[in-house]
């Protein structure tokens, strides 16, 4: 399979409390490394801005749940923070949204091992993650390997993404894509179909 769409799908803008980037630096940064697409995915938040721009920009969120982080793809209302992470991802779904389990295993923020189901074959099988973060520019290296075991052991989809809050950071961890994508419909697909690959290339 070949991967010709690249696109950094964890980017945090000012409406972060922990960033500082505006839209126009995250912009020039991602074209400056001729990056195809981001994704603004601010904390609880879903960041109104304007699109038109000479690259792809996604909107997301990064929700705060009662056992860590989950990345959103596809919702247009905010969901409320500090609900578990089972009603979370039932929130994003929906909104016919899906839900990417952030930097698993970080000591902060973490999704622990029983919302993923290790240790509980039941769960494995019936988990209602959309896919995994195994590849965060944040994380250490053992924390990004412990996440891509337990996406392979539930056999989700994989992404990266840089968790960006300064503009040094985007485009450090990514995810390739199998095709073009022209909204985030197009990239919830590829990221259903397993049509993806984390990369750390830039």
């Amino acid at each position: 399979m070949s991967f010709i769409f690249t696109i950094d799908p964890h980017v945090h803008s000012k409406n972060s409390p922990d960033s500082k980037m505006t839209r126009k630096q995250i912009i020039l940064k991602a074209l400056d490394l001729e990056l195809d697409g981001i994704c603004i995915t601010d904390h609880d938040i879903i960041t109104k801005m304007a699109l038109d721009a000479n690259i792809l920009i996604l909107l997301g969120c990064e929700i705060t749940t009662k056992h860590g982080h989950i990345l959103a793809y596809g919702i247009s209302e905010p969901i409320p923070k500090l609900l578990s992470a089972e009603d979370t991802i039932d929130r994003i779904h929906d909104q016919g949204g899906i839900a990417i389990a952030a930097h698993p295993y970080r000591k902060f923020g973490q999704i622990n091992a029983d919302i993923l189901g290790l240790g509980n074959s039941d769960k494995i099988f019936s988990c209602p993650l959309n896919g995994v973060e195994v590849l965060n520019a944040l994380n250490n290296k053992k924390e990004n390997s412990k996440a891509r075991e337990t996406a392979k052991i539930l056999k989700l989809p994989m992404i990266g993404g840089s968790d960006a809050h300064r503009r040094e950071t985007i485009g450090k961890a990514v995810t390739r894509l199998s095709s073009s994508v022209g909204n985030i419909d197009d990239f919830i697909k590829c990221i259903k179909k397993g049509k993806i690959m984390p990369s750390s290339s830039y």
